[in-house]
C-alpha cells in the first residue's frame, strides 16, 4: 500500500506533542536540579531561549532547587528567576525534583514579599512570619483554603486567614506572573492582603 505524503502529515498531526518535544509540567513554579553538565563547566543562562542569545549569567554544575517560572513555546527552555535578574536554560540540562510541602499543604520555602514599604512573609507549618525593616511577628493560621492537601497551590491558588490585633486579616495567593518592581527577577505566583493592604510576589525557592 502507497502511503501518500499528506497522509503521513495528516497522521502526524495526531502524535501527541511530548514526542517531538521535552515539556515542562504544567504547574509553574516548580524546582529543578542541573543534570549532565560536566564538573568543569557551567550551565548557562542566556537572554531569551535560545542557543545563540546573550549569556547573562551561570548556574553550577550541580546547582539544586532551581525555580523555574515559565517556559518556551515548544517546551525546550525554561525560564529561571536568580537574584535580580530571569534569564533562560536548556531544559535538557535540568531534572524536576519534588515539591516539599508542610502541615498546611504550602511549599515549605514559600515565602512572599513586596516593597514600598518592604516586607516579607514566611511560612512555617501553621504559623507565619510578617517581617518589616522594623519588626517581625508571628501569627498563627486561622484557615488555609481550599485543601492543599488535594489541590496544587500553582493551579488554583490559595485563600489564608490570620488574626492582627484582633482583626481578620484576608490574604490571597495566585497562580500568574509577577514582578517585584526593582529588579529583572520573574516569579509565577503573586500575593495581594486587606493588612495594609499588601501586595507583591512569591517565591518557592525562599528567595
Amino acid at each position: 500500500m502507497q502511503i501518500t505524503s499528506k497522509l503521513v502529515a495528516a497522521l502526524i498531526s495526531l502524535l501527541p506533542l511530548g514526542l517531538f518535544a521535552d515539556t515542562l509540567p504544567p504547574l509553574l513554579p516548580a524546582l529543578y536540579n542541573a543534570k549532565d553538565v560536566a564538573d568543569d563547566d557551567v550551565l548557562n543562562i542566556r537572554a531569551g531561549p535560545d542557543a545563540e542569545s546573550e549569556i547573562i549569567g551561570t548556574l553550577p554544575h550541580d546547582a539544586t532547587g532551581v525555580e523555574v517560572v515559565d517556559s518556551s513555546a515548544e517546551g525546550r527552555w525554561a525560564m529561571v528567576s536568580r537574584g535580580d535578574f530571569a534569564g533562560w536554560v536548556s531544559l535538557r540540562f535540568l531534572q524536576a525534583m519534588p515539591l516539599r510541602t508542610g502541615a498546611t499543604g504550602l511549599p515549605v520555602k514559600l515565602r512572599c514579599f513586596g516593597t514600598e514599604p518592604f516586607w516579607s512573609i514566611r511560612f512555617r507549618e501553621d504559623t507565619l512570619s510578617f517581617r518589616t525593616p522594623e519588626t517581625e511577628a508571628q501569627y498563627e493560621m486561622l484557615d488555609v483554603s481550599p485543601a492543599l492537601t488535594h489541590v496544587d497551590l500553582r493551579e488554583t491558588g490559595a485563600l489564608l486567614s490570620w488574626i492582627v490585633e484582633g482583626r481578620t486579616v484576608t490574604a490571597r495567593i495566585l497562580p500568574g506572573m509577577c514582578s517585584d518592581g526593582m529588579s529583572d527577577a520573574a516569579y509565577a505566583l503573586h500575593y495581594v492582603d486587606d493588612l495594609m493592604p499588601n501586595a507583591g510576589c512569591c517565591s518557592i525557592a525562599g528567595r
